[in-house]
């Protein structure tokens, strides 16, 4: 897993810098969710990566999900899924399920896509009118 991390972490901060991946130190080996840094100053918004078979996520921390969902509606492109739950609220795009045990290389196509996909997810977070009513809705 450490292997896998290296070298996407590797890609990522070389060709998708504005992502801002921290370099892995210490990965378990169910560890399947990489979670990117906060977009927002206040620490709720973040992006992760299920790479297992979940996809690329926003998630947004909020007392307010069902709200939130419904305000991002609008915004949505037609491959992006908003799912409330309790606590939170994501904005889902499926990607690729990637096997880490692969060879990288093999597997560096699916993980370009993937922090393509974040980079989509990220790009949205920061459109000023969602900002807006993510931050209004936290």
């Amino acid at each position: 897993m450490m292997d896998f991390y290296q070298n996407y972490w590797s890609v990522a901060s070389t060709e998708f810098p504005q992502l801002r991946m921290l370099k892995p130190e210490v990965v378990g080996r169910d560890g399947s969710w990489i979670y990117y840094p906060d977009l927002y100053a206040n620490n709720s918004v973040r992006l992760i990566h299920k790479f297992k078979g979940i996809g690329c996520e926003l998630a947004v921390v909020t007392r307010n999900a069902e709200a939130l969902a419904e305000a991002l509606l609008p915004f949505l492109e037609s491959d992006m899924i908003v799912r409330p739950t309790k606590s939170m609220a994501f904005v889902n795009i499926k990607t690729p399920a990637i096997n880490h045990i692969l060879d990288f290389d093999e597997i560096k196509p699916d993980v370009v896509s993937s922090l393509r996909t974040l980079e989509r997810l990220r790009k949205f977070a920061m459109n000023e009118e969602v900002r807006q009513r993510i931050t209004r809705l936290l």
